[in-house]
């Protein structure tokens, strides 16, 4: 009986040490203007249907193809993008990326390299300022703005057939603070005065007409104290939201179709930093893996948070790669095809984490390496 017990203590010791040393081993490297990244202030990552990835700068647009970098600027003529200050990137359901700048936004036709501009401000008008874009399930498009939310669609040509801008309060009754797409098409938000308070919006089409939807959870207790921001949401699994804040406070709000609370929770993931400075944020990118992994990335912050078992990893203290990115501004992040993990920062490039064997392949090695395609698995070049 006394073996018995020795064998089970020395198993879970050693199960311990595996763990711990799972989380130690974690590689990364950098990639950066050496490589043919146009700007080291990365604002956005999305990968389209044929498996490259775009990354968005303040100096253009980046497609990588897992060899080299092609590069999309500013032109004074209108073949080229309206700013090269890119705030986001959007692939719609034909294919084509959107580029919302400071000067307009822009359409990319992956095919032709053609691009689109609209809402640059011609006309004497100010330049529209989108801060994200989305498409809705009936096709129309959404952008968000300081001031409110702009509708519009376009034909097979990129012509405008339609456009309309709600103001917040005065057209849409609310403050629309973070919007955010959810998982069948439609979108979260929370308002950004008084009460914050979870609503949900959808886009109809009446008569042909784009018409907004808006309907409020019954979500009764504030989402979090005064002075608090959230900074912002996700919809994983179906109907469960997750809404993070800049004190990094985590809410998890579980709701049945009529967007009644079944559930809810609040996660304190401040605990896991040490350094006061990392526990206030003004701004977390948040995502979710395969493996139902939240992952926050913010300044001097990089943490998972474990949706099933609640265990909490701090990548800029607890594992090897903190030396990479403990001092990094980590504002966008996004989870390939191929499950890798893509860091884009504020003023030091990317950085690539393999998800799966948590090893990061050196910048060089990448690029030039004749397998390099056995490294990059997305679908354009194997």
């Amino acid at each position: 009986m006394i073996k018995i017990l020795k064998n089970c203590y020395f198993i879970s010791f050693f199960c311990l040490l595996l763990s711990l040393s799972t989380y130690s081993q974690w590689r990364l490297n950098h990639i950066g203007g050496d490589e043919g990244l146009s700007h080291n202030r990365v604002s956005s990552i999305v990968q389209d249907k044929q498996g490259y990835l775009w990354f968005g700068t303040y100096n253009g647009v980046n497609k990588y193809d897992g060899y080299t970098m092609k590069k999309y600027n500013y032109a004074v003529n209108s073949l080229g993008l309206t700013s090269n200050i890119v705030q986001g990137l959007f692939e719609d359901k034909d294919g084509f990326i959107w580029v919302p700048t400071p000067s307009g936004l822009n359409r990319i036709d992956t095919g032709t390299d053609k691009i689109n501009t609209y809402f640059k401000g011609d006309n004497r008008e100010e330049p529209l300022r989108l801060n994200n874009i989305h498409q809705s399930k009936s096709g129309t498009f959404v952008a968000k703005t300081p001031e409110g939310i702009k509708l519009f669609e376009v034909d097979k040509q990129g012509q405008l057939e339609y456009d309309v801008f709600l103001k917040n309060e005065k057209d849409l009754g609310v403050n629309i603070k973070k919007l955010t797409p959810g998982l069948d098409g439609k979108f979260w938000f929370v308002t950004s005065s008084g009460k914050v308070k979870l609503y949900q919006l959808d886009i109809v089409k009446e008569g042909g007409i784009p018409k907004l939807k808006i309907d409020a959870t019954n979500y009764r207790k504030s989402l979090f104290s005064q002075g608090i921001t959230v900074l912002d949401i996700l919809e994983y699994p179906k109907n469960t939201i997750w809404i993070i804040n800049n004190r990094l406070q985590l809410l998890k709000i579980k709701l049945n179709n009529d967007l009644k609370v079944i559930a809810s929770k609040k996660i304190d993931l401040g605990a896991s930093i040490n350094k006061e400075t990392q526990r206030v944020q003004g701004r977390i990118d948040m995502i979710v893996d395969d493996q139902k992994r939240l992952w926050f990335g913010g300044n001097k912050l990089l943490l998972s948070y474990h949706m099933e078992s609640g265990e909490v990893v701090n990548f800029t203290r607890d594992t090897e790669v903190k030396k990479e990115i403990g001092d990094k501004y980590m504002q966008r992040l996004f989870i390939d095809n191929s499950n890798v993990l893509w860091i884009g920062t504020a003023n030091h490039g990317l950085y690539k984490l393999d998800l799966d064997s948590h090893t990061f392949y050196n910048s060089n090695e990448f690029l030039n390496l004749k397998n390099a395609s056995s490294l990059f698995k997305s679908p354009i070049i194997t």
